[in-house]
């Protein structure tokens, strides 16, 4: 089972990332690389390690692909 998880979650990153079905979507696209990628899946993925992103909303989004921390706007 733990293999199967881990295949479902390289061929989501390898596909542009997870997709998230939720009202409060928004989408951001990475100054630096361009990628455009969902606010929730950069906090949840690249923030997963700052304090800042579990208190709230600390105004800067990091990109899941080039790891570029930029405001957002």
């Amino acid at each position: 089972m733990k293999d199967l998880s881990l295949r479902f979650y390289q061929s989501a990153y390898w596909c542009g990332g997870l997709r998230f079905k939720s009202g409060s979507s928004r989408v951001l696209i990475c100054p630096n690389c361009g990628y455009k990628f969902d606010l929730t899946y950069s906090r949840t993925f690249s923030c997963s390690g700052c304090e800042y992103s579990v208190l709230g909303s600390c105004g800067y989004a990091k990109c899941p692909r080039c790891g570029h921390e930029f405001p957002i706007k």
